[in-house]
C-alpha cells in the first residue's frame, strides 16, 4: 500500500503556514488604517441625516442594519479619539521630558544654588 506524504505535512522540515499569501497587510502599522476621527464624524453625522430624513419611511429591516451601522461608526469614533488623545499625551510628555534632560549634562549632580548671608 502506497500513501502520499503531502509536504505541508512533512514531519523533518521546518512547520509551514497555511497561508502562503498574508491576508492582511504588514507593510503599514496598524493605527494608520485605523479611521480618525474627523473622518468617521463626517460618516456618523452623513448617517443621521440619512436616519432622520428617512427613517420614518424606511423598512424595519432596512432600519435595524443603519442603526447598527451607526453604532458602530460611533464606537469606532469613541476609540479614535482616545487613542488621537492618548498619541497627544505620549508626545506632550516626550516634549517636557526632553528639556528637564538637556538641562544637565548625562551623569552630571544637579547644582544647588548657595544661599549668600
Amino acid at each position: 500500500m502506497t500513501t502520499a506524504i503531502l509536504s505541508s505535512t512533512s514531519l523533518d522540515g521546518p512547520p509551514r503556514p497555511m497561508l502562503r499569501s498574508r491576508p492582511f497587510r504588514e507593510d503599514m502599522p496598524w493605527r494608520r488604517r485605523v479611521g480618525t476621527s474627523v473622518r468617521l464624524k463626517s460618516k456618523v453625522d452623513r448617517l443621521k441625516k440619512k436616519l432622520a430624513e428617512k427613517g420614518s419611511t424606511l423598512a424595519a429591516d432596512k432600519k435595524r442594519i443603519l442603526t447598527k451601522k451607526l453604532k458602530r461608526f460611533q464606537r469606532a469614533r469613541r476609540t479614535a479619539l482616545a487613542l488621537e488623545k492618548r498619541a497627544m499625551d505620549k508626545k506632550k510628555a516626550g516634549k517636557d521630558a526632553a528639556p528637564a534632560t538637556q538641562g544637565n549634562p548625562s551623569g552630571a549632580a544637579p547644582e544647588v544654588p548657595v544661599p549668600a548671608g
